[in-house]
């Protein structure tokens, strides 16, 4: 089952509910069903190979087994595949496989490089510099995105790279759309307009692959259903082509916007005659911001939010997609707009109805992803105590049980400074040092010598900063102190270190 964050809980997201279901179609289609369809498709399709090593979050220094991930990609642009990001996701080596109807009669491997990534939405283009790859591949059948957003029991096609590579040909299997809403995507912890797709069984590898409409790309499968195995969840056309046009315009992922508020329901009658509201106007009741945004400067906690953009919002949340009862969260608006849009709004305060505009701004996630391809998690270790930073793969160590400290620190973090990190203390390094100190592990560092601390670079200032002859004092989460002697700390660095067959003390962002 896919579940929000917490972040978008505390943000006030409603209830996912399917929008349409349809029987579900798991029929495998003859290759002459569409000849179009073969001819100018199947020829776009790449198998993407990663192998990963995904960081020890508690160990820092230390890696996971090295993991095989096998995915699906398809030409989009000039010398550019659209795959996922998830299948990149500390990846060691990146290779391509040429596609299934390629001129190359022979089964061969081209390294990879990623050109940009958009963890949100789990999207990533990469190319190959092998010129060789590219003289087999017809560059001209480069697939075109939809901005069309299908609908549901809309029948599509589901391409996707074969297991036995060029050998056993692509698959094309009808499928078709059984719901559309705002789901939670599970690479990058943010919620997304999504395609729900129903077909045949969607295996291992089908993350990646075109779901198409005629010759054209609607969407693209980018995980599948943990609950069954004939439904997997696509990011639709029009998502990928706002990350295909932020490439094209600024060589990077802009991201997605949004309007940063928390909101109520306002489904129960009496709670909308005390705010004024007639018979006939609907809205949510705004009840905070999620971080300090411009929007404050012109909304209030108590407005009652009736319209954006000229559309109107239901007492639940949600806006007409279109004029067939489909239904959607209202962010919706918010997230295609461009940067620093003037989104128009109509709120009722105090009574009276208002318009105002306020500027859209971009989706902030409270806690680091740390899914980048090459970004290992930062540490520092001193008087055998491992500092590193709260992300939302940390807190995922304990699946949906966080613990309620560090759930604590991840709702306090929305005001934080954009810029700050929460550091932790993921594990303690048993030593002479620090013997006596116990249930530090997993709480948050609130200060050091009374200073409160930014970030993991700050803490390291800090720590580096404190006189010789004196001492360093942590103050942890629960008012937890924790006290070394700076010359007792700083001896103790190399003998830590040489006890546990741990490379180096530090692993630091670069300035």
């Amino acid at each position: 089952m896919l579940l929000f964050c917490a972040q978008n809980l505390v943000a006030g997201f409603p209830a996912l509910t399917k929008l349409q279901i349809c029987p579900l179609t798991r029929i495998q289609s003859s290759l002459d069903d569409d000849r179009e369809l073969i001819d100018r498709v199947l020829p776009t399709v790449v198998k993407v190979h990663s192998a990963s090593c995904s960081p020890n979050l508690s160990l820092p220094w230390l890696t996971q087994p090295v993991e095989e991930k096998t995915g699906t990609g398809f030409l989009v642009g000039a010398k550019e595949i659209l795959t996922t990001a998830h299948v990149l996701t500390h990846s060691a080596t990146i290779s391509v496989e040429l596609p299934a109807q390629s001129k190359h009669n022979s089964r061969r491997m081209f390294p990879a490089r990623v050109v940009t990534v958009a963890e949100e939405c789990d999207l990533a283009l990469i190319s190959v510099d092998d010129e060789n790859f590219w003289q087999h591949v017809s560059i001209r059948l480069g697939l075109q995105v939809s901005k069309k957003i299908p609908r549901p029991s809309e029948e599509i096609n589901v391409v996707r790279a074969a297991p036995g590579g060029i050998e056993s040909g692509g698959y094309v299997s009808k499928a078709v759309v059984n719901a559309i809403d705002v789901r939670e995507y599970l690479h990058g912890g943010s919620s997304v307009l999504t395609l729900e797709i129903a077909g045949p069984r969607f295996l291992p590898g089908v993350s990646g692959s075109p779901v198409v409409r005629g010759a054209q790309v609607v969407g693209m499968i980018h995980q599948r259903s943990a609950e069954d195995e004939f439904l997997a969840h696509a990011v639709p056309g029009v998502i990928i082509q706002k990350f295909l046009e932020d490439y094209e315009a600024h060589g990077m992922y802009k991201g997605l916007y949004t309007l940063p508020i928390t909101h109520q329901k306002m489904e129960n009658e009496s709670l909308r005659r005390s705010m004024g509201m007639n018979s006939l106007e609907t809205g949510i009741l705004i009840t905070g911001f999620r971080y300090e945004c411009a929007a404050m400067r012109r909304i209030a906690c108590g407005d009652v939010l009736l319209e954006v953009d000229g559309v109107r919002i239901a007492n639940d949340g949600t806006i007409s997609l279109r004029d067939e009862g489909e239904r959607v969260y209202f962010d919706y608006l918010a997230a295609l707009r461009p940067p620093e849009y003037e989104l128009p709004l109509r709120i009722l305060r105090d009574g009276g109805e208002m318009e105002v505009s306020v500027t859209t701004s971009r989706s902030e996630r409270t806690l680091p992803l740390l899914a980048t391809v090459d970004r290992s998690p930062p540490y520092v270790i001193y008087g055998g105590l491992v500092f590193t930073i709260l992300s939302y793969p940390y807190l995922r160590q304990w699946d949906e049980k966080w613990p309620e400290n560090l759930l604590r620190a991840e709702r306090q973090a929305a005001f934080r400074l954009r810029k700050a990190e929460i550091v932790v203390c993921a594990a303690i390094l048993r030593d002479k040092v620090n013997l006596g100190y116990d249930n530090l592990e997993h709480r948050v560092v609130e200060k050091v010598n009374n200073v409160k601390v930014s970030g993991i670079m700050h803490l390291y200032d800090l720590i580096q900063n404190t006189a010789a002859g004196t001492y360093v004092r942590f103050l942890m989460q629960d008012d937890l102190v924790v006290v070394f002697s700076k010359e007792a700390a700083d001896e103790s660095e190399s003998r830590v270190l040489g006890q546990y067959r741990i490379p180096s003390a530090t692993n630091l962002p670069e300035s």
